[in-house]
């Protein structure tokens, strides 16, 4: 009898551990993402690919060509997700890459092509730019601060990403520039 309720007590004790192991402790559940669109008046304003972005897709694949990485091709739905992001950026006052309703770049590729299924990252840059200066001085100033920073550079230079778009937007001298990066 006193081994049933020894057993008994292990048991109720073991019940209890993984009861408050599957307990979310007071945290709020998972919300899922929008993916069903992009904020409207941010996709609006979206410019396409200019003479900046392409100067930033010579000079990043310049960059992955002295780290020995094939170089990056040019995606356009890329491209309208990125330039999204930099005018919803502007519009709203905020630089990150998680818009205020939590749409990252992996849930803009998603409303864009829902049946993505690859790898996606991205890097962001905001410079103080005069509007006479040149795309390529642009795109040596935007390297220069994602090589500096370990985590874009990876991004950068990494092989497993092999398309990308580079959007922009400005607000005064400001360029919001978002490059977004895609693999297999």
């Amino acid at each position: 009898m006193t081994k049933r309720v020894v057993n008994l007590a292990v048991l109720s004790a073991m019940l209890l551990f993984f009861a408050a192991c599957a307990s979310n402790n007071g945290s709020p559940p998972p919300v899922r993402v929008d993916t069903s669109h992009l904020p409207a008046t941010a996709e609006a304003a979206a410019q396409s690919s200019d003479p900046v972005s392409d100067a930033i897709l010579t000079a990043v694949n310049g960059a992955r060509a002295s780290a020995g990485v094939a170089p990056l091709s040019a995606n356009g739905q890329l491209q309208h997700s990125a330039a999204t992001h930099a005018a919803d950026m502007v519009q709203r006052n905020f630089v990150g890459n998680f818009n205020p309703e939590g749409q990252g770049a992996t849930e803009r590729m998603l409303v864009l092509n829902p049946d993505f299924k690859g790898g996606v990252d991205e890097n962001i840059a905001v410079l103080d730019v005069p509007a006479a200066a040149e795309p390529a001085q642009i795109a040596g100033q935007a390297l220069k601060l994602w090589l500096k920073n370990p985590d874009q550079r990876k991004v950068l230079r990494s092989p497993n990403y092999t398309q990308t778009g580079v959007g922009l937007a400005r607000k005064g001298t400001e360029l919001y520039i978002v490059q977004d990066f895609i693999g297999p």
